[in-house]
């Protein structure tokens, strides 16, 4: 299905009207989303790990 028909669908399925112009702009939004989503594939744990912090000895000694 192309893109367009499955915005144009995809919307009126959740009763959304669809103005022609805005078409070009969804669909680039969709895409964007998708690319975002990519990174995610390869390490889909990555928000529920804790970030490791290196702190300099330096700062221990001297506070």
């Amino acid at each position: 299905m192309p893109v367009k028909k499955f915005v144009k669908s995809g919307l009126k399925l959740h009763g959304v009207k669809v103005k022609r112009s805005d078409v070009p702009y969804i669909k680039g939004m969709l895409l964007a989303v998708k690319q975002m989503e990519k990174p995610l594939e390869n390490f889909p744990d990555i928000n529920e790990k804790t970030p490791l912090t290196t702190i300099d000895k330096g700062v221990f000694k001297h506070d």
